[in-house]
């Protein structure tokens, strides 16, 4: 490139011996006063750059910390219970992406134990969106429970008759079920369900890891209900 093709881009030339330190701060300003690079000539615009003119010119894309949460029109009617799982990590996980995902409430049963850690702020007390958290002995009782109060009762499970999580529609007020790391949901949790969905899986293992698989279906249901 000629430097009469890159005269409205001056400030590229390695004028200095520390020219990467000289972008580095450049770019920072362009961040901090939202400063624009100058377009490229009509005759520069087919011509390949050098790699500190393509740094310049990909800073439409700026890192955002805490953004905040899409807004909701209504508050989410997904209640998530899990069965006694065998890692309070992946607990701890799954009310991490429950969280984000606006979910108000989770149910867990045995020697639960959320890792705060790990949960951040879906469990925080200051935080008035934190989720709350129910711990139960068993399964079936609080699964009778939301039926009665009107959540149609949707197992994450590889079972005979399950619906792939591709095509399966929810339901607005449901109740995701997720079941213990090795042994899934027991008979007497599957006799209770109205659906069953399972996600592919198209290599090996067999089955995806438990807080996966939830944060799979639970996006899939964010997708079907994106306003709540």
């Amino acid at each position: 490139m000629s430097r009469s093709e890159l005269k409205t881009l001056w400030w590229f030339e390695p004028r200095w011996s520390a020219a990467p330190i000289w972008l580095m701060a450049s770019s920072m300003l362009l961040q901090i006063f939202a400063i624009k690079p100058a377009p490229l000539p009509p005759r520069a615009t087919s011509v390949a750059l050098r790699p500190e003119v393509c740094f310049w010119l990909m800073t439409e894309f700026i890192h955002q910390r805490h953004k905040p949460p899409s807004p909701l029109d209504r508050p989410r009617e997904l209640v998530v219970a899990c069965a006694p799982l065998r890692s309070n990590v992946n607990l701890s996980r799954l009310a991490r992406t429950a969280g984000c995902c606006g979910i108000e409430q989770l149910i867990c049963c045995g020697h639960a134990k959320i890792i705060e850690r790990i949960a951040r702020d879906s469990i925080d007390d200051e935080n008035p969106a934190a989720i709350a958290i129910r711990v139960h002995r068993t399964l079936p009782p609080p699964l009778k429970e939301l039926r009665q109060a009107g959540y149609r009762l949707v197992g994450l499970e590889q079972t005979t008759h399950s619906q792939s999580l591709h095509d399966y529609r929810f339901e607005r007020r449901c109740a995701l079920v997720v079941g213990n790391e090795r042994h899934g949901l027991d008979e007497e949790v599957l006799r209770l369900l109205d659906d069953v969905v399972e996600i592919p899986v198209y290599g090996l293992p067999h089955a995806y890891n438990v807080a996966t698989a939830a944060a799979m279906a639970l996006y899939e249901y964010c997708r079907q209900f994106p306003r709540g």
